[in-house]
């Protein structure tokens, strides 16, 4: 049976592979990992488009979100938007020029994970991905949980 210490440790495993690959993109563009994160992020959940939508769902701190969100958008790679119904609120924009940088940290991201699923079937792959989602909806009450607790004590 796995040991929770194996799962943690398997957890952090992926996150460093992760950077890694997108260390390796964004560098050639002269971005870190945590700006292509947010651009992968923002592509990839339209939806979620301010810096507090990162933080939650990243869980990211605001102040490493607020900076690489400055530099993004110093570099031309996104644009902010005042919500037109409540100016409190910035959207988050993908400029053309976040594009063609997208493309290559998705593909390296899909190459990470053709290497990481070498002889796992598809329906071994299916339930994986079940299991992953119920694992992540715990974790974020998990971390609810916890933070309830801290601000208790």
């Amino acid at each position: 049976m796995l040991k929770a210490a194996e799962f943690f440790v398997g957890g952090q495993q992926l996150v460093r592979l992760n950077e890694k690959v997108i260390g390796e993109v964004s560098k050639d563009h002269g971005i870190n990992a945590t700006e292509m994160g947010i651009l992968l992020f923002l592509s990839g959940n339209p939806s979620l488009d301010t810096a507090k939508d990162i933080v939650e769902n990243r869980m990211m701190t605001k102040s490493s979100v607020s900076r690489a969100v400055d530099s993004l958008v110093r570099q031309g790679y996104i644009r902010t938007r005042e919500d037109a119904f409540d100016r409190r609120i910035t959207h988050l924009v993908l400029e053309e020029k976040a594009d063609p940088v997208i493309e290559l940290g998705m593909q390296a991201q899909e190459e990470a994970f053709f290497f990481l699923s070498r002889g796992i079937s598809e329906k071994e792959l299916e339930n994986f991905c079940r299991i992953h989602t119920l694992i992540q909806e715990n974790a974020r009450e998990a971390m609810k949980s916890c933070g309830n607790k801290n601000e208790r004590s």
